[in-house]
């Protein structure tokens, strides 16, 4: 799978390759690297993930609802509650706090993505640059244990690979 993939990266930077030598050799680069510029790539993007479950505590969940609004950060569940999206409907309203406008997502990839076993765990992601449509995770620190989203990101800002974008949120 992996050398399918790469094959057809390279198919693709080929034929950008190729591209960009007929629109040199015709006047036309500058039009092409702007198109190029807007649909192939993304722009790095720093993510906050707070990697969740509803088998924790409901004043814990608020919690995280309250700093994902503080720090721009993400509560991620690996699925919904008990095989119903109506009950998890109902939980997550019954959980939000007058004008709480919290990130909330189910993206069980996310968890396969940063190999999150136990939660709450906490994740600062960098996307590097890269064709649109694939996911190039640059750089990640993660913390895994029960400890605030503050306390993770103050540790991200002290030693982490991604100190700068720790201090970003933590300070603004």
């Amino acid at each position: 799978m992996k050398l399918r993939i790469h094959r057809t990266l390279l198919s693709i930077l080929v034929l950008m390759q190729i591209s960009t030598s007929f629109a040199k050799a015709n006047g036309l680069e500058n039009i092409f690297e702007e198109t190029a510029k807007k649909n192939f790539t993304q722009e790095e993007e720093v993510n906050f993930y707070m990697f969740a479950s509803f088998s924790l505590s409901d004043t814990h969940l608020r919690q995280m609802m309250d700093y994902a609004k503080a720090y721009n950060g993400v509560i991620v569940f690996r699925g919904i509650e008990n095989n119903s999206f109506k009950k998890t409907g109902e939980h997550i309203q019954a959980l939000a706090r007058d004008g709480d406008e919290a990130s909330i997502i189910i993206d069980p990839t996310l968890f396969k993505e940063f190999q999150i076993v136990q939660v709450p765990s906490y994740v600062l992601a960098k996307n590097g640059k890269c064709p649109v449509g694939i996911s190039c995770r640059a750089d990640y620190d993660k913390i895994i244990g029960s400890v605030t989203p503050k306390y993770a990101l103050e540790k991200f800002a002290e030693q982490g690979d991604l100190s700068k974008e720790a201090q970003d949120l933590l300070w603004g």
